[in-house]
Order: C-alpha cells, then sequence, then structure tokens
C-alpha cells in the first residue's frame, strides 16, 4: 500500500512538472505567434513602401522623358533660330549694306533691340558680342540640363536596384526630387531666354523692314534729284547720250563738246553712290 502511494506521489510530481513545462511551452509559442504576426506586418508594410517607391520611379521615368523630349525640342528650335538669324544676316549685309544711325559704328538693330540685349547681357561690348555671348549663355544651359538628365538616369538606375534589393534609400529619393526641381527651374530659364531671343529676332525684322523702306525712300529721292539735274542744267548747244550701264544702274553723260568751266560735285550716301554735275558757263 505504501509503495502504491508513493508512485502515486511520483506520477503526480512528473505530472505537475509536465504541466509546468506545457506551460512554458505555451508561453514560449504564444511569444513566437506574436513575433510572427509583427512580422507579417513589418513585411507587408515594406512591401506596400516598395510599391510605392515603383509607382515612383516609373513616374519619374516618365517625367524625365517628357523634359527630354522638351531639352530636344528647345535645342530644334534654338538651331532654327539661329540659322534663321545666321539668313537674315546675310540677307541684310547683301541687299542692303551696312546701316548707320547716330553712332559711328554699324548697327542692324533698333533701339529697343540694344535695350532688350543690353538689359540680357550687361557690359561694354558690342552688340554681336553680347548676341554671341547670349547663344554661349543657352548653349551652357542646354548642355548642363542634359548633363542634369544624365545624372538623374543614373540615379534612377541605383535606386530601382536598390530598391530590388529590399533597400529604400531616402537620400537617394531627396536627391532625385532636387534634381528634377534644378532641371525644371533650368528648363524655365532656357524658355526665358528663348522669349527673350524670339523678341531681338522680332526686333531685327521690324529693322530689316524700316532698312528697306529707308533704302526705297531714298532711290525715289535720287531719281527725283536726277530728273531735276536734267531738266535745270539741259542747255541747247549740249549733246549727249543717255546709256544704260551693264554693270549699275547710274545714267551716264557722254559730253561732246568741251565747256570753258566745269564743276562737279560728287555725292555719296551710306547705300549708292550719286554724281551730281553743275555747269557754269563763262
Amino acid at each position: 500500500m505504501i509503495m502504491v502511494q508513493e508512485k502515486v506521489s511520483e506520477l503526480q510530481d512528473k505530472f505537475q512538472r509536465a504541466m509546468f513545462m506545457y506551460s512554458q511551452l505555451d508561453n514560449e509559442k504564444s511569444a513566437l505567434l506574436y513575433e510572427i504576426d509583427l512580422l507579417k506586418d513589418d513585411m507587408e508594410e515594406k512591401e506596400q513602401l516598395l510599391s510605392q517607391a515603383n509607382r515612383e520611379s516609373r513616374d519619374l521615368t516618365s517625367e524625365v522623358k517628357l523634359l527630354k523630349r522638351t531639352v530636344d525640342g528647345l535645342n530644334a528650335q534654338h538651331m532654327a533660330l539661329r540659322a534663321e538669324i545666321a539668313q537674315r544676316d546675310q540677307i541684310i549685309h547683301v541687299s542692303i549694306g551696312v546701316l548707320f544711325f547716330s553712332r559711328s559704328t554699324p548697327l542692324v538693330f533698333s533701339q529697343s533691340t540694344i535695350a532688350l540685349i543690353e538689359k540680357a547681357v550687361p557690359g561694354s561690348s558690342s552688340i554681336d558680342e553680347k548676341v554671341k555671348r547670349l547663344n554661349k549663355k543657352m548653349r551652357q544651359q542646354v548642355e548642363e540640363a542634359e548633363q542634369s538628365l544624365y545624372a538623374r538616369r543614373t540615379a534612377r538606375a541605383d535606386y530601382a536596384n536598390s530598391a530590388h534589393n529590399g533597400v529604400l534609400n531616402e537620400d537617394l529619393q531627396r536627391d532625385a526630387a532636387k534634381q528634377l526641381a534644378e532641371i525644371k527651374f533650368k528648363l524655365q530659364e532656357a524658355e526665358r531666354e528663348n522669349t527673350n531671343y524670339q523678341g531681338v529676332l522680332r526686333d531685327k525684322e521690324n529693322a530689316l523692314d524700316e532698312a528697306k523702306e529707308t533704302n526705297r525712300h531714298l532711290q525715289n529721292r535720287i531719281e527725283k534729284l536726277h530728273a531735276e539735274y536734267h531738266f535745270h542744267f539741259f542747255l541747247p548747244a549740249l549733246e549727249c547720250y543717255y546709256y544704260q550701264s551693264a554693270f549699275v544702274d547710274t545714267p551716264n553723260i557722254i559730253f561732246t563738246f568741251f565747256l570753258p568751266a566745269l564743276e562737279c560735285h560728287y555725292y555719296q550716301s551710306a547705300f549708292v553712290d550719286v554724281a551730281c554735275y553743275r555747269f557754269l558757263l563763262i
């Protein structure tokens, strides 16, 4: 009987120890399940962040492509404007020549155009040099925009690699946003410069029209002066032959007799050379 009681007490002790171990294991199981839930929540949060980063990367890629197309369009427009200005300068120098205004140096710009150029490029250099400096500045801005786009593209590739590896770099995102803002600012500056450049082009066209109008008035005045000289200084004893030269359109007079005194005044204008003859009979 005593042995049975001892075995029962021994079994009770083992049962109590087993229950204690079971409670410990149950507590450990609960702790592990809680940690698993935390890890699942953390994984879901990181998956959401990764999806958001991928969406932002796609948006930035589309925006960079759009900005690159804008830069290419501005470059093409800039080259077209340069070619058009060069063509107009050639037409000005060939058809009209050098225009002289109030200054002794030759100019092909109006006063409003000169004011715009001096406002955009201050300094004491000539107008042609300022226009060249303005073109050089625009080219530098375009090159800087291209370099920024290249840097942005490289940073985007690094960002995509880090996202696939599960590493999110916030500094890279801030740097990308900063570079994007710089690109937008430079594009706005380039558009403003392009607008000023178009204004300069319009002023040059107005100057060209004014020069053509001035040339037309001068030619009409020269023709009237020729008609007046031929009418007032015609002499009965003067036989002259009027012929057209093969090189210029100025009428030439061949005198068939000698006068006692011949006074000739030669007038030179900025566009054509006119010879006016005044005869003094003694």
